[in-house]
């Protein structure tokens, strides 16, 4: 649910229907839209797959990379092991620069947090240098983009079985900041 939009699944049509029922009861008429693929909040759910539901979002991805410096280059990774290294002798972005990687920042983190964990370590670092970026801190924006122009494609793909489990695991780089805090 968001806002006004609901997205919902169920395991049969009647199901749908029943709750279809009520809420228009409760709330008027409903729009509804049916189908095994939809675009919701700039996402699409690919449910065509019986065992496999895909997410990706292809239209935010090509917006970001339509007005990035990367041309055709790619990365291997979305950063490198010098990542959380700052040098504080690399120069300040200008006023037009900055604000063009708080642009990308802010729209990568939004990407990240949705359909692509696998930067989000990256950006949420990142993130804390939006307010005084340097011209390090653009190259390591420009290897994040770099790497998304070479994996534009990859999304999310869940797979339902009959018993649901949730691993999660987080890594943590010890001391890594020259302040000896560390990052996870």
């Amino acid at each position: 649910m968001h806002v006004d939009d609901f997205m919902i699944t169920a395991m049969s049509e009647a199901m749908l229907d029943h709750l279809l029922a009520d809420m228009n009861n409760a709330f008027g008429d409903v729009s509804v839209v049916r189908g095994r693929k939809h675009d919701y909040l700039g996402m699409v759910f690919d449910f065509t797959s019986d065992v496999c539901l895909r997410v990706s979002i292809l239209t935010t991805v090509d917006d970001i990379l339509s007005c990035a410096r990367t041309g055709n280059d790619v990365a291997s990774s979305p950063a490198s092991n010098t990542l959380f290294s700052i040098d504080s002798t690399s120069a300040l972005l200008s006023d037009v620069e900055r604000e063009y990687f708080h642009s990308k920042v802010a729209k990568l983190l939004y990407l990240a947090k949705r359909v692509r964990p696998d930067i989000l370590l990256a950006i949420s670092f990142l993130s804390t240098r939006v307010r005084c970026p340097t011209e390090q801190d653009m190259s390591k924006l420009d290897r994040v983009l770099k790497y998304l122009n070479g994996t534009k494609t990859l999304g999310l793909s869940m797979r339902g079985e009959t018993v649901v489990c949730v691993c999660a695991y987080i890594d943590a780089s010890y001391a890594v900041h020259d302040d000896f805090k560390s990052h996870s």
